[in-house]
């Protein structure tokens, strides 16, 4: 069996200096061929894409993926999972020039992302001649901001065309949520982007803009609650908190208070040992308070809407609430 080579220091030093990335110029100046692709092969370096490389030291945590918005463990090593700004950086030495951040990219930054996006977005005339390096050429609204040393495309600018370019009014929501709870795009600012901007699906987004809620904690939460809008039920309260016995207080993602009644998304996280417990104590806990909490999943949700609508809008008529 071979022993593993490391990188070469003066490689290491060099990619410290760039937000551990490396050209693939950089890289053949030091290793011969044989030993870059035993490098990628070991993943002592990670493509990229064509020409931009950076060391394993720039994938990012499961705390770091939660902080921008993703709400799920990194489960492989690919473009999406590199720090925000450890891509940017590739794309000025790939471009050779300064670049500016939008879309998904720019949200990473601004820590409202909900979407697991391969590319990297930035403002850019020439084409896009890289898959995972994508140029727009629309100019921004106002002046660029700067968020860790790079410049981007303001946060309301950036979350009104997100929720205009997504496929749904829910998945829109969400982006409008993740931005309010972010702080970085406050309502008035969303509004006034909304007002200035002239593309494609940003009236359906300013019909959207008053059911933003800031409270929501994932984006399943934002889907459940445009489906009870869409269906016509009361509006819910978001993370509404509940004292049960003992003085233990519990949030509920949605509840109807005067009808004592939840409603919960259920995601793909897969609980076991302590969670799992804590997770049966807060449902039992809720029950002896007298709050029943129906628990939804992403396939309820999306595959089985009609017979979740259904089911949720008998409750609230037992409760006189329809």
């Amino acid at each position: 069996m071979s022993k593993t080579r490391p990188l070469p220091q003066e490689l290491v030093t060099l990619a410290g200096t760039q937000r551990q990335v490396l050209t693939g110029a950089q890289l053949r100046s030091e290793l011969p061929y044989h030993a870059l692709r035993r490098a990628l092969a070991e993943q002592q370096v990670i493509k990229m894409w064509h020409g931009a490389y950076c060391l394993p030291a720039a994938v990012m945590t499961a705390g770091e993926l939660a902080n921008i918005g993703y709400d799920s463990a990194p489960t492989r090593v690919g473009a999406s999972r590199i720090r925000t700004v450890t891509r940017l950086t590739a794309a000025e030495l790939t471009l050779s020039r300064p670049v500016t951040a939008c879309l998904n990219t720019a949200a990473e930054l601004w820590r409202f992302a909900i979407d697991d996006d391969h590319q990297t977005h930035v403002l850019g005339a020439g084409p896009s001649i890289r898959a995972e390096l994508v140029l727009h050429r629309t100019p921004p609204l106002d002046r660029e901001s700067r968020a860790y040393g790079f410049p981007v495309v303001g946060a309301p600018e950036t979350a009104i065309r997100l929720a205009a370019r997504a496929d749904s009014p829910e998945r829109s929501l969400a982006i409008l949520d993740a931005a309010l709870r972010s702080r970085f795009a406050p309502a008035d600012l969303l509004c006034d982007a909304a007002g200035r901007l002239h593309i494609a699906g940003v009236e359906r987004v300013r019909n959207l803009l008053p059911l933003a809620d800031g409270r929501a904690e994932s984006p399943g939460e934002s889907w459940l609650r445009w489906m009870c809008h869409d269906a016509g039920f009361p509006v819910p309260v978001a993370q509404f908190e509940v004292t049960c016995r003992g003085g233990a207080r519990y949030r509920i993602d949605l509840a109807w208070p005067h009808l004592r009644l939840g409603l919960e998304y259920d995601g793909v996280e897969f609980h076991t040992g302590k969670a799992l417990t804590r997770d049966r104590t807060r449902l039992n806990a809720l029950t002896r308070a007298g709050w029943p909490i129906q628990s939804v999943t992403a396939p309820m949700l999306w595959a089985g809407r009609t017979k979740l609508v259904a089911e949720l809008r008998d409750d609230l008529r037992l409760r006189g609430a329809l």
